[in-house]
């Protein structure tokens, strides 16, 4: 059996995609390379938007969005799998997707694909420039041995909504939460963009400066918490290892280097957003950097210059 989706772009051309495990559809499909996405341009479809699976047991259609989908002029639940059938229109906003099945001898006979063969990944990785941002705050463990455990999630929770909400503002995509730190990332594609990075930094600064507006409302347990951001510059290999989204790697030195600036910020240097040489230069015509000096990490050879941003509130 084969399946594929086809739909017209903009200019009225007729495009085809065929299904070999799982399609994400959206706004930007951040971590879905390029053959498994369709990009809808329209402010009403979310980043992410839906997604349509072929598995042994038919093929299904997700909605992950905020503002719904329709098949076949009936709006489908959030969140429900949704067997789809050959014909069936998917409509998103105001484009329309044909799912095609075409059924091969094989299937017509009653013989049975194997499991393998309907869900085997093919992974391409990608090559790109992105500037990585990672957040954590300071003294975690302790707070946690301090302060019973629904007060610190639902205080680490204010913070990750904080966070989260203005890298999306900002164009970036959240890579993931882990215990205390978020981890997020801009992608500039093939050349470095000074815009791509400074909305990354400029997101690091609007955090900082809107935690700590937060802080000052907070419990005086939490009042006294830091906050550190590293923010660094360079090649990474974008993939999926599985099929989910959430699956999503990122791999390259800038990514292990924006952790390590993480480490010293607020702690071994005396700034809460820490930069890397090649990030800072990128930024410099946008936003005012200052030097900081030079500085070893952990697990890589050599010293790094570092910068942080400033005029922070």
């Amino acid at each position: 059996m084969k399946v594929q989706l086809k739909w017209k772009s903009e200019n009225n051309d007729e495009n085809l995609l065929q299904v070999t495990d799982r399609v994400f559809i959206g706004r930007t499909c951040p971590g879905a390379i390029e053959s498994k996405r369709i990009i809808i341009q329209d402010k009403a479809v979310s980043r992410d938007h839906a997604s349509v699976t072929f598995t042994p047991q038919g093929v299904f259609i997700m909605d992950t969005s905020s503002n719904g989908i329709q098949v076949n002029n009936v709006r489908i639940s959030s969140g429900m799998n949704i067997l789809l059938n050959d014909g069936d229109q998917i409509s998103i906003s105001s484009q329309v997707i044909q799912v095609q099945i075409i059924q091969d001898e094989r299937s017509d006979k009653g013989s049975q694909v194997s499991d393998h063969n309907i869900t085997a990944t093919h992974i391409f990785p990608s090559t790109k420039i992105v500037t990585n941002m990672v957040m954590d705050v300071r003294g975690f463990s302790t707070l946690t041995q301090q302060v019973e455990s629904d007060r610190v999630y639902a205080f680490m929770n204010s913070i990750f909504e904080h966070v989260t909400e203005i890298v999306h503002q900002q164009g970036g995509t959240v890579k993931d939460n882990i215990g205390d730190s978020i981890f997020a990332f801009w992608e500039h594609g093939n050349q470095e963009s000074p815009e791509i990075a400074s909305a990354a930094c400029t997101s690091a600064a609007l955090q900082h400066n809107q935690i700590n507006k937060m802080l000052l409302t907070e419990d005086p347990v939490f009042q006294n918490i830091k906050l550190g951001w590293g923010l660094a510059t360079g090649n990474v290999t974008l993939s999926n290892y599985r099929l989910r989204s959430s699956d999503l790697a990122v791999v390259g030195d800038s990514t292990n280097l924006a952790f390590r600036l993480c480490d010293k910020a607020n702690k071994e240097l005396p700034a809460p957003i820490v930069l890397c040489s090649r990030t800072a230069q990128l930024i410099k015509d946008t936003l005012a950097v200052s030097e900081l000096g030079e500085v070893a990490t952990k697990g890589r050879e050599g010293k790094e210059r570092v910068y942080t941003l400033e005029n922070l509130e």
